[in-house]
């Protein structure tokens, strides 16, 4: 095997150790991109569990006093004064409306 003259070992070590530190800061680079993009996620995934826990409180609190609504609803619906007066009936049937409309489902977005 023929020895390689001084000048071009050296052009070679050179390129050997300029492709090795292009590696390792490449390499680098993609390790801090994807640290970057977990912490994202992570921050992200974090607000949806919160949104969540917040979004579930609020619908059991709706869904409580929707229910509520119904129940006194329904309970005036059966007394004879309110099936005989148009009048009241309306009333009951406006505060069932205006009730489960108070109620829809505008909750806390999930970004």
């Amino acid at each position: 095997m023929a020895e390689l003259p001084p000048v071009v070992a050296a052009d070679l070590l050179k390129e050997f150790i300029s492709a090795g530190a292009s590696y390792l800061e490449c390499k680098e680079r993609e390790i801090t991109r994807r640290e970057r993009i977990a912490a994202e996620l992570e921050a992200k995934l974090t607000l949806i569990n919160k949104n969540y826990d917040l979004n579930s409180k609020i619908l059991a609190s709706r869904h409580e006093e929707v229910m509520r609504a119904y129940q006194t609803a329904e309970k005036l619906l059966q007394t004879p004064q309110i099936l005989e007066d148009a009048a009241k009936l309306k009333a009951v049937l406006e505060f069932l409306a205006k009730a489960h409309s108070d109620h829809s489902l505008s909750l806390l977005p999930l970004r």
